[in-house]
Parts: C-alpha cells; sequence; structure tokens
C-alpha cells in the first residue's frame, strides 16, 4: 500500500509584527526560507505532520474518526485547523488525481477548515504543459525536484501572505523557471485560495 504525507496545519490566533519584503539579497534558499519562516511565525502559523495512506484519503468518509481527534485537541487549544493538500502521483491518472485531490477538499468542507491548495498547483501546470513540460516537478514517483519544491514555497508563499510571489526570489533555480513557477502558483492561488483571505 503506498504512504503519502498529509499535513495538517494549525493557526492560533494572535498578531504580531511581520516583515513586509524579504531581504534585498534574498536571492539564495537560505535566505528566503528564513524569511519565510519569520512570516510564518508572525503569523503564528505552526505545521504538524501527520502521516496516512492514500486507501485512507480516498476511501474514508464523515466522520473522518481520526481527523475528528486531532481537530478536537486543536480545537482544545483554542486554535484551527488547516489542510495541505499534497499532490497526486508521477504517472498522472486522472481520475485518481482528481479523486485525491477532492478527498482532501471534501475534507477540508467537512470540518470547514482552509485549505493549502498544493495538489491543484501542481495539477494547473502539468494542465498548462500537458504536451511538452519545460520541467518534471517530480524525482521520482512521489517526490518533488527542485523545481517542485519552488512551487510548494510559492503557493504556501500566497496563501499565508495573500500576495503574489512574483518576483520574490528563484530559491536557486534558472530566473525563466522561477518565473513560471510564481506565475503558475498565483494563478492557482487565484482560482483556488481567495477564500483563505476573504
Amino acid at each position: 500500500m503506498l504512504c503519502l504525507m498529509s499535513v495538517v496545519f494549525i493557526i492560533t490566533p494572535g498578531k504580531i509584527s511581520t516583515p513586509q519584503k524579504p531581504p534585498s539579497d534574498a536571492t539564495r534558499y537560505s535566505d528566503k526560507k528564513a524569511w519565510l519562516q519569520a512570516r510564518f511565525e508572525a503569523r503564528r502559523v505552526w505545521v504538524s505532520e501527520v502521516t496516512s495512506t492514500a486507501d485512507y484519503l480516498l476511501n474514508r468518509a464523515p466522520p473522518y474518526e481520526t481527523i475528528s481527534a486531532l481537530d478536537s485537541k486543536i480545537a482544545a487549544a483554542l486554535s484551527g485547523m488547516g489542510f495541505y493538500q499534497t499532490w497526486g502521483l508521477q504517472d498522472r491518472n486522472i481520475e485518481e488525481t482528481e479523486s485525491f485531490l477532492s478527498a482532501y477538499e471534501s475534507a477540508a468542507e467537512f470540518f470547514e477548515a482552509p485549505i493549502i491548495h498544493i495538489g491543484r498547483a501542481w495539477d494547473y501546470f502539468y494542465t498548462l504543459h500537458s504536451e511538452e513540460p519545460p520541467f518534471s516537478l517530480y524525482l521520482d514517483e512521489a517526490n518533488p525536484t527542485e523545481e517542485g519544491k519552488a512551487l510548494i514555497a510559492y503557493v504556501v508563499y500566497a496563501y499565508v501572505t495573500g500576495e503574489s510571489p512574483l518576483l520574490t526570489t528563484t530559491l536557486g533555480l534558472d530566473g525563466d523557471d522561477a518565473l513560471l513557477l510564481q506565475n503558475t502558483a498565483w494563478d492557482s492561488y487565484q482560482m483556488y485560495g481567495l477564500q483563505f483571505h476573504p
């Protein structure tokens, strides 16, 4: 049975000052990572990884006992739960991918929780470049390349800040490749993520 990683993230209330611009030399990954971490800490967002299986995600239905137990613990800490939607497998089976992504969205809707649509951004990238992708987001059957990791970072940036990742940093990639991924992240956020910042 294929084991995948899903992520539940926890948002706690409270406001503190947030850095509004990345460091001027934020062209290296370490600089950007530190800046994004500051943004996360400033908005008091903590990430907790929870392993699950594809079988659990695709075949289980409400009341989602495991997730409900997590939600109760998170609520007891006066915090809120959200979902980090992962991506499908490299074979890009359309039906399986859609079922996989929809499973996250159904769970998020059931719990009335926000969701970061990483998987939708990957799907959007491969829809745009269905004939001949300029590069692969997959290192192997399930893990991301550096380009895949960059797309994840850009999507998370858009969802956390509500701002475009355009021209923020290349994360060590070729400038044109980074720009393509930044546009992909922002476009997918416009399609799926605006409810994250009503």
